[in-house]
């Protein structure tokens, strides 16, 4: 106020309020100063919108008397994608008949998969879905059902912001740091047998308390695998790069040491025998020679 009172301090609500029907709400007799305008909770299926909107009444001159600001604010819809593949995770599987149903057994969504993802937009953060195979593709086991439990990752994305509040950071590193999350998270599964075989990808599967594993194609050029730069970007250029604060796939080295860690965590995932195994020929009756690495392992 011009006498120095003052009406609302700095940093306190001034109030709280509900959108009508269409989505429009109109707030009267504020005091000429500076505003800020934030969403603090959104309907089901929506994002929370987090921008902080600034609203600013100004005097303009002694005429004047009535000053209007409009804000337009828009939700997105939550998204979440679906994908059936293989094994290795590589290939979208054609043919499988999928549910999404919620926790009171109705259908919210069911496709056949193609060879793209399936995309549900709407779906309510905190909810508990079951993803449903009723058929599937031609040659391929019908999975397991499996529960979304979407409560553990709004939990872990909790967790992380509690911890890092404020602090910027890559998304290389956000992307670490999800990823150590993410292998904390269990969920108990009823085992399938006592004992049963599971066919999986050196790289991509996550085997635990393996009592014989068998690794096939022990072949030179296959176990480790060759590795040639036939990039455009040399591993030079790639270093060069990196002194910029641009980071690229990884160089010829940082590819060697990932498959020497994945070969280590294989050969040492075993708690009673270890198999490996090699062709003499090839397909078109070439001779192959077996991997460097059994001469090593005999």
């Amino acid at each position: 106020m011009a006498d120095g009172s003052i009406i609302y301090e700095k940093g306190k609500e001034v109030k709280r309020f509900n959108l009508d029907k269409d989505g429009n709400y109109t707030l009267s007799n504020l005091p000429l100063g500076k505003y800020q305008l934030q969403e603090t909770k959104t309907l089901d299926g929506l994002v929370l919108n987090e921008t902080i909107y600034d609203v600013v009444f100004t005097q303009k001159d002694l005429i004047t008397k009535v000053y209007e600001e409009k804000k337009e604010i828009s939700n997105d819809t939550t998204v979440f994608e679906f994908s059936k593949t293989d094994i290795t995770g590589d290939k979208e599987l054609e043919g499988a008949k999928l549910q999404v149903i919620d926790k009171e057994g109705n259908i919210i969504d069911e496709w056949t998969s193609g060879n793209k993802t399936h995309k549900i937009e709407g779906l309510k953060v905190g909810e508990t879905y079951i993803l449903r195979e009723q058929i599937a593709p031609e040659d391929y086991v019908k999975a397991t059902e499996y529960r979304q439990l979407y409560e553990l990752l709004i939990s872990l994305i909790d967790k992380i912001v509690m911890i890092f509040g404020e602090e910027k950071m890559t998304i290389k590193e956000l992307g670490e740091i999800m990823d150590a999350g993410l292998d904390s998270l269990g969920l108990g599964v009823v085992p399938l047998s006592m004992d049963q075989v599971v066919l999986g990808d050196l790289k991509r599967s996550r085997l635990h308390e393996i009592k014989v594993l068998f690794i096939t194609g022990m072949n030179d050029g296959k176990i480790p695998p060759n590795l040639e730069d036939r990039g455009i970007i040399s591993d030079d250029e790639k270093e060069l790069l990196k002194q910029y604060g641009i980071t690229l796939s990884q160089n010829l080295l940082e590819q060697s040491m990932e498959d020497e860690f994945y070969m280590y965590m294989a050969f040492s995932k075993p708690a009673e025998e270890l198999y490996f195994s090699y062709s003499l020929t090839d397909s078109d009756g070439t001779a192959l020679r077996p991997s460097v690495l059994q001469k090593n392992l005999s």
